[in-house]
């Protein structure tokens, strides 16, 4: 991992981007009160810092019931190997709480920035850059998902279980990012419309 630097100080560098959430977890806890959701969130933050750390990797930050998480660059099946492990917890987890979700999480290779971000007593280590966001762009919802360069990273032996998907299809409305003026020809109606 990178030592902790400025923005300035730190070149891009190549990385495993893990991102994981809790698929179904607002709904889970949409009857349950914030001090069983607190302490839920307690156990799982404990239970993903130590299969991240175990696997070689570092806990960039928690978000709610998301995580962010880094591994170096030649750790691409250790990455799989936390990210399954995560799922398997959470599975027990929430079967174990009679709660009603699942993991999901995204792995991506790429370059990206790691340095500390911020001022006074909120500068924390972040990580950023275009494979951060593709990381999480790489879908959501239940299952671990892999991109293309994590794929080729892997052992060959690792990598049958895996199943090749196309990315769906993305629609935009209007030409060239432009507004859409057809329906009731003013961008405005159309926003309400929608």
């Amino acid at each position: 991992m990178c030592p902790r630097a400025t923005p300035q100080e730190s070149p891009s560098a190549p990385c495993i981007i893990l991102v994981a959430d809790l698929s179904g977890y607002a709904k889970s806890f949409e009857k349950r009160s914030d001090s069983e959701m607190a302490h839920f969130l307690d156990r799982y933050y404990a239970s993903a810092e130590g299969i991240i750390s175990s696997s070689g990797g570092k806990v960039i930050k928690f978000m709610g019931d998301s995580v962010l998480a880094i591994f170096p660059a030649e750790m691409a099946a250790e990455a799989v190997v936390a990210a399954v492990s995560l799922e398997a917890v959470v599975e027990r987890s929430s079967s174990e709480e009679n709660l009603r979700f699942s993991l999901g999480a995204n792995l991506h290779f790429g370059p990206a920035v790691q340095c500390e971000l911020g001022t006074g007593p909120s500068r924390r280590l972040d990580v950023v850059g275009r494979a951060v966001n593709q990381a999480f762009l790489l879908g959501r919802g239940p299952g671990i998902r892999i991109s293309e360069p994590v794929y080729r990273k892997l052992p060959s032996g690792e990598r049958s279980p895996w199943e090749k998907r196309r990315p769906p299809a993305v629609y935009l409305l209007g030409e060239g990012g432009q507004p859409y003026e057809g329906l009731r020809k003013r961008a405005a109606e159309n926003a309400a419309r929608w």
